[in-house]
């Protein structure tokens, strides 16, 4: 009552939502992550501007809207991003991380996520990061990657015999059993004339 535009009236209305979210009331969370944006844009407080992003993204995610989610959690990385905070930081990374598999966005994308929230809690000094975060990694990576192969292969580009001859080497012993696509002409290419 006494001051209804001031920070911890958005910091409770993110943590709040966050509260709701958990209790599947995703309305009110909604409104309250809303609120808690909005606040905190018009009072420059950029912090809490990424905690309201951070939480609507959870929001929307659980409403159905994968793709506004992750753009949301982007928007509040670049906010901790630019206020240099390590610990908002990474636990973003973890939420993003979360975002991209349940959007169904490849292993990779939330793997990345993963890794940076590791360095982050380690340049903290932090020795056992929260959240299972070094299980969920050590997961992830042992996972199988499927095999680049067909259209979606990288083509080299080149003009000399002696880089073919490595590249078909490579791809024999590899096991990949095909040639791939090696196009002979000026040199020009990713690589430039070898």
């Amino acid at each position: 009552a006494i001051a209804p535009r001031g920070d911890l009236v958005y910091e409770l209305a993110w943590r709040l939502a966050r509260a709701l979210l958990a209790k599947g009331e995703t309305v009110r969370a909604e409104d309250l992550a809303r609120e808690a944006v909005d606040l905190a844009r018009a009072s420059f407080d950029r912090r809490e501007l990424g905690h309201g992003l951070a939480t609507l993204a959870l929001v929307r995610s659980e409403r159905g809207y994968p793709g506004e989610a992750i753009e949301l959690v982007e928007r509040a990385l670049d906010e901790f991003r630019a206020i240099r905070t390590p610990f908002e930081l990474a636990r973003t990374h973890e939420i993003a991380a979360d975002l991209a598999a349940a959007a169904g966005r490849p292993a990779p994308a939330s793997l990345g996520h993963l890794l940076e929230a590791n360095r982050l809690y380690g340049k903290l000094g932090l020795e056992d990061p929260p959240s299972g975060l070094r299980e969920r990694i050590r997961a992830m990576e042992a996972q199988p990657r499927p095999a680049v192969t067909g259209p979606s292969a990288v083509r080299l580009l080149t003009a000399s015999d002696r880089v073919r001859r490595v590249v078909e080497t490579a791809r024999t012993r590899a096991g990949a059993g095909q040639s791939g696509t090696i196009n002979p002409g000026s040199g020009i290419g990713m690589l430039g004339k070898i």
